[in-house]
């Protein structure tokens, strides 16, 4: 387990590269956070699905001269994203997305990944501000950035809120809560009927 984040920030985005994920967002907060003197490491691990939006998000990169600072990175197996998870401070959710229910924000807290998010994709469900980790209006890397540079120099805060979002996970989202949920649902189902 950490006891603070690390130099530079480790900063992991999984997702499909196309438009509606995001990505491009942790390029441009790994810029930010430069701008403020706090050195970041980008890894964005997924198929690439927009061949037009990755080659947009390696100029881009290019032109920030960032190539130092951003890595991208093919698809990994689950257990290799697990133990990217648990070597990184920060899972930037940057999915546009307004319906699903992803898995990442559950995966990382449970690996004591600190995660930011817009919310989407179910992930407003899972998250309490502040407490779990950290709702961001759509495109909000400067608000992104201000809690950065809070949780680098508070490691207190930092710590609390990867230990919550862990016990949430544990608490609200382990199997049997899964199971004993939809138990629950199929049994009011069958009542009204």
């Amino acid at each position: 387990v950490r006891d603070k984040i690390s130099a530079p920030v480790k900063i992991v985005i999984p997702a499909r590269i196309k438009q509606q994920k995001g990505c491009k967002d942790g390029v441009l907060l790994v810029d930010e956070l430069r701008k403020r003197n706090i050195p970041a490491k980008l890894s964005i691990i997924g198929e690439v699905q927009s061949r037009d939006y990755y080659d947009a998000l390696v100029k881009i990169t290019n032109d920030l001269k960032l190539n130092d600072s951003v890595d991208f990175r093919a698809m990994v197996s689950q257990e290799e994203l697990s133990s990217i998870y648990q070597q990184a401070d920060i899972c930037f959710f940057t999915s546009y997305f307004k319906t699903g229910f992803s898995r990442v924000p559950l995966e990382a807290m449970a690996s004591g990944c600190l995660v930011f998010s817009y919310g989407n994709e179910g992930s407003s469900e899972s998250i309490k501000q502040s407490e779990t980790g950290f709702i961001l209006e759509e495109g909000n890397i400067k608000g992104a950035a201000d809690w950065i540079e809070k949780l680098v120099v508070d490691k207190p805060f930092y710590l609390g809120i990867i230990k919550n979002a862990r016990s949430c996970v544990e608490q609200d989202y382990s199997m049997e809560t899964y199971v004993s949920q939809i138990e629950n649902y199929l049994k009011k189902c069958l009542q009204n009927s």
